[in-house]
């Protein structure tokens, strides 16, 4: 009888957790910088933009535990990979992996770093084929508009239009010859900071659904029973 009780007060959650993120991590950022009295789209180190995102994950979050920051996740030939930041699952398993990188005002980022992120995240979705692998990109308007950058980036299996990002039906970017970059969700707020986000996925799960939903079951547990206080002498 108990168990049936304790099945019934249980509740299915299903918070959104990329999107708020991303449409909040401008202003984290403005707000770092002007900490700093910097401008709104100044630099801040990925090591800081990181630990923000993490931070912020924990209150979105049933457990401080799920979020891992820095933690190995897939060893093979080339070597251990390390992801930026991994969402673990209650229970055990991955629910996301996010390999992050910025442009800020004053940073530079080759194309060749973003190619390696990209790599190691069709390494992850081998080895967790459910999870949510991301690329995050939080960068300033006026890097994006760059036309050097542009050229630089050109050989890259990505490319930032917002066109693709709000499209309702997959419009993948070819990686390799199995995995695809799929644009997912951007800020939609006008800041100076702006951030973009792809899916990366195996070429025979595109059509599979993008949710960032966190699904956990939870129960409040009260006490039925009034203990009075122990007096003090």
């Amino acid at each position: 009888m108990s168990s049936q009780l304790d099945t019934r007060r249980e509740v299915l959650f299903s918070p959104n957790i990329i999107q708020p993120l991303v449409e909040r991590l401008p202003g984290w950022v403005d707000h770092l910088n002007w900490e700093d009295g910097e401008d709104s789209d100044g630099h801040q180190s990925e090591v800081v933009v990181q630990r923000e995102i993490g931070m912020r994950l924990k209150t979105l979050l049933p457990a401080t535990e799920l979020v891992r920051q820095n933690k190995m996740l897939v060893s093979d030939s080339d070597g251990k990979h390390i992801p930026d930041i991994i969402i673990d699952e209650i229970g055990g398993g991955c629910w996301a992996v996010i390999e992050l990188k910025t442009l800020l005002e004053g940073d530079q980022l080759p194309a060749a770093e973003i190619l390696e992120d990209l790599h190691k995240l069709c390494k992850y979705e081998n080895s967790n084929p459910n999870a949510l692998c991301m690329f995050m990109l939080v960068a300033s308007e006026n890097k994006l508009t760059n036309s050097r950058r542009q050229q630089n980036w050109e050989t890259l299996p990505i490319s930032i239009n917002g066109d693709v990002f709000l499209s309702a039906s997959p419009r993948p970017q070819e990686i390799n010859d199995t995995h695809v970059a799929i644009p997912w969700v951007m800020s939609s707020v006008a800041q100076a900071a702006h951030v973009y986000v792809w899916l990366i996925r195996h070429s025979t799960r595109i059509e599979n659904p993008r949710v960032g939903s966190y699904r956990f079951n939870a129960r409040m547990e009260r006490s039925l029973t009034y203990q009075p206080p122990i007096p003090t002498t």
